[in-house]
């Protein structure tokens, strides 16, 4: 954080001058707490309250934040989906991924964090070696409510880049039995609602 006091020590023996207060910079470090509890699962963070209190003797502020984390986002399912250069679902893919299925960070009933999607993605890819798999996806939810379904995909290409796609987050609700509200948001061209109508059979 940019925001951050200066220890009296630093400032008598190493002459290091105590950092300013800015309204601006405690924005920016706000948002950047906000985007940290994200990344580890608690989608719905907010930040509750600031406190500034200001000492004009020493010319100093004092600053207590109040941080609601919410419920955080477990993982209710990940599915892996692997495609050769045929296009084809391979059985065998599949078959040689499970030894490792159960050293991977990312499992039901464990709550959803990005640096666990990336250390899997990594493992997933040391894994992959020689092999012809082009890619795969991450999937993970929850319901918020009985009619309110919360989730996060993740895609990564294992040979085409070692970048990952955006991530996307989905909010589902349910209108009627077959019928479903779907408000995504990811990128500029993924971002946007759908009515889903589901049946069974």
């Amino acid at each position: 954080m940019a925001t951050r006091s200066t220890p009296k020590s630093q400032r008598l023996f190493f002459r290091i001058k105590p950092a300013r207060y800015s309204t601006n910079l405690l924005q920016r470090d706000l948002s950047r707490l906000i985007a940290f509890y994200q990344t580890e699962g608690f989608l719905n963070a907010k930040i509750d309250t600031v406190i500034l209190k200001t000492d004009e003797k020493h010319k100093a502020v004092k600053l207590t934040i109040k941080i609601s984390e919410g419920q955080a986002v477990i993982v209710r399912k990940v599915h892996y989906h692997f495609l050769t250069d045929e296009g084809a679902d391979g059985e065998a893919a599949h078959a040689c991924f499970e030894p490792i299925r159960p050293t991977l960070a990312l499992r039901e009933g464990r709550r959803y964090r990005d640096q666990a999607l990336q250390a899997d993605r990594e493992k997933i890819i040391e894994f992959e070696g020689n092999k012809n798999w082009r890619e795969s996806r991450f999937v993970v939810g929850k319901y918020i409510t009985n009619d309110l379904f919360l989730s996060v995909e993740q895609d990564f290409s294992l040979n085409r880049s070692n970048e990952l796609a955006p991530k996307q987050v989905f909010l589902e609700y349910e209108i009627a039995r077959f019928l479903f509200l779907q408000a995504i948001r990811g990128d500029e061209k993924s971002t946007g609602f759908n009515l889903i109508c589901k049946i069974e059979r």
